[in-house]
């Protein structure tokens, strides 16, 4: 795996199965920030993950968001659905889930016959 960083400070990688990894870093004060990634949620897809742990020296209050995520991961028992929210994610994604999807399928928990 090769990291190479943007002109605008983005990091880049390519991943095994050949997706393009993009991650954007963007500082902001804390306070409220989070509270329209929150709203947008009421009407669209999306996720937050937040922790208010602090410890000095240790650990860190952090959230992160994602609103309209470019693939959906649904499961039900033992059905699990992927799905691509746009179709330009499709061509790029659809290889490398595939042979995720395979690899997992194939790989037996140790204690089963």
């Amino acid at each position: 795996m090769t990291l190479e960083t943007a002109s605008d400070g983005a990091f880049r990688y390519e991943t095994e199965g050949g997706v393009t990894v993009t991650r954007r870093r963007r500082d902001v004060a804390y306070a409220g920030a989070i509270e329209p990634y929150v709203d947008r949620l009421d009407t669209r897809r999306g996720a937050v993950f937040s922790s208010n742990y602090e410890y000095p020296g240790r650990y860190t209050r952090w959230d992160t968001a994602i609103v309209d995520p470019p693939l959906a991961v649904t499961s039900s028992g033992r059905h699990v659905r992927v799905e691509a929210r746009r179709r330009s994610t499709l061509a790029r994604a659809t290889t490398a889930i595939i042979n995720t999807v395979r690899t997992v399928g194939s790989a037996r928990p140790a204690n089963s016959a």
